[in-house]
């Protein structure tokens, strides 16, 4: 068993998820607090990758949101050196984390999943809160 996968492992057991592990694809999906679903991968340079869809931001106020996740991404700034990105065909933002899990443990790894969590509700609110402006 590779390191990714008893890091999933623990986590099913942790969050009351006994069975869940990486599927055929070496995913998994976790719906967070029914807010988001939280996507977990392992590629095969041993790299754990965690991503989740943002809120689309609205026709009006695509021309700031873009320029506002640009501007977050420049050296990591506003995402906790995660990606801000827009999914390929529908355009929608999203955020995405890629790191080794060769030494990762499981106290390291529940770190980087609870601070990407927070990161995807502070651009959830921030997005939600640009189409709810008046500019």
């Amino acid at each position: 068993m590779s390191n990714i996968e008893t890091l999933i492992t623990n986590l099913g057991k942790k969050i009351g998820l006994p069975h869940l592990k990486l599927d055929k694809d070496g995913t998994c999906s976790l719906d967070i607090e029914e807010e988001f679903i939280l996507t977990i991968a392992a590629n095969k340079q041993d790299e754990m990758i965690l991503f989740a869809h943002l809120p689309d931001i609205e026709t009006d106020k695509r021309l700031t949101g873009y320029q506002l996740l640009l501007q977050a991404n420049l050296l990591g700034k506003g995402t906790g050196n995660a990606a801000l990105a827009m999914t390929e065909g529908d355009n929608q933002p999203a955020l995405n984390s890629r790191f080794s899990a060769s030494e990762l443990d499981f106290q390291m790894f529940e770190e980087r999943l609870d601070e990407f969590i927070k990161l995807v509700k502070l651009w959830s609110l921030t997005i939600n809160s640009l189409n709810a402006s008046q500019y």
